[in-house]
């Protein structure tokens, strides 16, 4: 399998997107260790869901397809929205 399937999906984050995207941006392109590192001080509170994500993929990565550390880098990361409120439950 190529580095390109390398993923990890965070579903039902209750934080909207919107805040999400704010720190998601400050992380894609980098090295993860550096993104590890820059979530940590990040005074956001989708920064500690993204960490995890980040984490989970390294994990997968390392785990599944024996790729080591040093050669993953945050290619794509998105956050999109997720189910409404249904009316009349809200």
């Amino acid at each position: 399998m190529s580095t390109e399937g390398i993923r990890a999906v965070a579903r039902h984050v209750p934080i909207p997107a919107r805040k999400v995207r704010r720190v998601i941006n400050q992380v894609r392109g980098l090295h993860v260790d550096e993104a590890l590192e820059i979530l940590l001080f990040l005074p956001h509170s989708a920064a500690r869901p993204v960490r995890k994500l980040i984490r989970s993929a390294i994990a997968n990565a390392e785990e599944n397809l024996g790729i080591p550390r040093d050669d993953l880098y945050v290619a794509v990361i998105t956050a999109d929205d997720g189910p409404g409120v249904m009316p009349g439950k809200g």
